[in-house]
């Protein structure tokens, strides 16, 4: 890097800390991320294809493969919370309720073993119908079945349709990991929330779901730029209004480059809104700042790489706060959504 470059980092940073960090300050201990019930895709990072119920079989025993994605409820799961870190999942083509299920023939006294393969069948066998599904990084999960230790489902074909899914034993690879990627839009979550107190009661704590596909598998950002300003806010965006920015480059080219129906850049712009990306122009590159609310004369907020550490860091997406009048002195204008 330049030391153009950096002097120019240098000063962006120092004009947005004078301004910030009297005004909040930084939490250490960040909840972990938890999946919330609902409904999503399960896709293999080998190959990209869908975990899919053939030809949407509704009945017990009904094989579960991979497919190339198209848009049918036999790709889309239910999360469903079943206590102590497990889920079972529910297949949405499935009008029974019937749930992925690791398949020991015709008998419950059977084991449960690597080689199993994997079907849907009534929720009446827990041991062989319960998941824990693991973060492994980067937006990529295993799911492992409960009550046998690092034994998850894997696509033993992942790269042609139909290909088989069975239990395996963990060991790392591609086709043992899946992205999550949320297909209904959840009913409400602590980020919309609007009473004054509610809202209140969250500075300092995260209010983004970064395991979600909103910054990972949906994020253009993900690739080379996770953790920038511009991935948080790109993410945050998709996650809280369904907005997908057209916006790829640098923070402070956002203004200018914004094309995307349901959002609108103003330049020059005092007015904070709720669910609205604040631009500061300043520096080599600019920064972006997701506003979640205004309340009176109080300005809510989140960010990313704020120190430029450019990595996920217990400071990223924590919400904080800021008279109006001192926001106004950092930012340039505003990309309101929605």
């Amino acid at each position: 890097m330049s030391k153009q470059r950096l002097k120019s980092r240098s000063l962006i940073f120092f004009m947005l800390m004078s301004f910030m960090i009297t005004m909040f300050s930084f939490t250490l201990g960040v909840e972990a991320d938890q999946l919330d019930e609902g409904v999503y895709n399960l896709i293999c990072v080998d190959g990209g294809r869908y975990l899919n119920v053939y030809a949407g079989q509704d009945k017990d025993g009904a094989r579960v493969c991979v497919w190339v994605k198209d848009g049918s409820k036999e790709q889309n799961f239910k999360l469903i919370n079943r206590g102590g870190g497990k889920y079972a999942l529910s297949p949405q083509s499935s009008s029974k309720g019937r749930v992925l299920d690791t398949y020991r023939g015709n008998s419950y006294k059977n084991p449960l073993k690597n080689g199993n393969t994997i079907d849907i069948w009534m929720p009446s066998d827990s041991p062989a119908q319960e998941w824990y599904i693991t973060n492994r990084g980067d937006g990529k999960y295993t799911i492992e079945l409960a009550v046998l230790k690092d034994s998850v489902i894997t696509a033993i074909n992942p790269r042609i349709n139909n290909g088989g899914v069975s239990l395996q034993a963990y060991n790392d690879s591609n086709n043992q990991l899946w992205y999550l990627q949320r297909v209904d839009k959840p009913k409400s979550n602590v980020q919309t929330v609007t009473p004054t107190n509610d809202l209140r009661s969250m500075l300092g704590k995260r209010l983004a779901n970064f395991s979600s596909s909103a910054y990972n598998l949906d994020n253009p950002f993900a690739a080379k730029f996770k953790a920038q300003c511009t991935w948080y806010c790109w993410g945050r965006a998709y996650e809280k209004t369904g907005i997908r920015l057209n916006t790829i480059g640098p923070a402070k080219t956002w203004l200018d480059r914004l094309n995307t129906a349901g959002a609108k850049a103003v330049r020059d712009s005092n007015q904070p809104r709720a669910n609205s990306i604040a631009v500061a122009t300043a520096g080599a590159d600019g920064h972006v700042l997701y506003v979640e609310d205004v309340i009176g004369d109080t300005v809510y907020y989140t960010q990313a790489n704020f120190d430029f550490n450019a990595v996920i860091d217990n400071n990223d997406g924590i919400l904080q706060s800021m008279s109006k009048s001192n926001f106004a002195k950092v930012c340039n204008g505003y990309i309101y959504l929605n």
